[in-house]
């Protein structure tokens, strides 16, 4: 008998991986589970993941300049297929992304050294 110590939805997500089945959207229980363990510094790129619904790429892209505080909104540009395309955003990360380093250009400081504007 085979017993694993990892939580549940640690061993789902291996099972689709590995192609054993379909995925599917975490519930809210097991999203307040999983972020809590994130280390801080990837802290804030999960919620906005989570929260807007942004792909990866677009999350280390996103810039302050694209954000828009006041319509709770966030602008992609080139996203997936080159497209540009705007999500909301979650009340919850509007202080959090004010607190942001504000002489980095872009709101998460995953080597932006490296990214142009």
């Amino acid at each position: 008998m085979r017993h694993s110590a990892r939580p549940a939805i640690w061993q789902r997500e291996t099972a689709y991986l590995l192609g054993q089945h379909l995925g599917r959207a975490l519930t809210t229980d097991e999203i307040s589970h999983l972020l809590p363990g994130v280390d801080a510094r990837y802290s804030l790129l999960c919620k906005l993941l989570y929260g807007s619904g942004l792909r990866l790429m677009e999350a280390i892209r996103l810039r302050v300049q694209d954000i828009d505080f006041d319509y709770l909104s966030v602008q992609i540009w080139n996203g997936k297929g080159g497209k540009h395309r705007r999500v909301t955003l979650a009340r919850e990360m509007v202080e959090p992304l004010k607190k942001t380093n504000r002489s980095n250009p872009f709101i998460l400081p995953i080597g932006y050294e490296k990214r142009r504007v």
